[in-house]
């Protein structure tokens, strides 16, 4: 349960925030001015089957944090392709895919980042703690 409040309901509550962000500035850039409420819902069941996926891949031995981050990327990529393609949230063009590809990896790495940087506080926070 802790590391459902620690980890999994933030990360998602971020996912979502940057994913909307980004998504409603580039559908304005683009000259779409509307969004359906259908999209929000469809992108909550999306972060949450990734936070289930994510989960799952805390049961995996990783040999290092790269392995891990490149697994858990391409899982995540093929599954916001399938989200995508089922649930019609873009065409696939070369530049649909390019613009949803950029938002993707820019907020996967943002999420990602942030976690990271957090145990690293953490472990760090154990260690002084542990030296005195």
């Amino acid at each position: 349960m802790k590391r459902i409040l620690k980890t999994y309901i933030p990360s998602a509550c971020i996912t979502f925030t940057l994913t909307a962000l980004f998504t409603c500035t580039s559908n304005l850039l683009q000259g779409y001015t509307a969004m359906h409420n259908l999209w929000f819902l469809q992108m909550f069941a999306f972060i949450t089957i990734i936070d289930l996926l994510d989960f799952a891949l805390g049961y995996v031995d990783f040999h290092s944090y790269s392995v891990y981050f490149v697994t858990e990327l391409a899982l995540t990529y093929i599954a916001m392709l399938l989200f995508g393609y089922f649930c019609n949230w873009f065409s696939f063009t070369v530049q649909s895919l390019l613009v949803i590809s950029i938002i993707f990896f820019i907020v996967f790495s943002c999420v990602h980042s942030y976690f990271y940087k957090m145990s690293r506080i953490q472990a760090d926070e154990i260690n002084s703690l542990l030296n005195k």
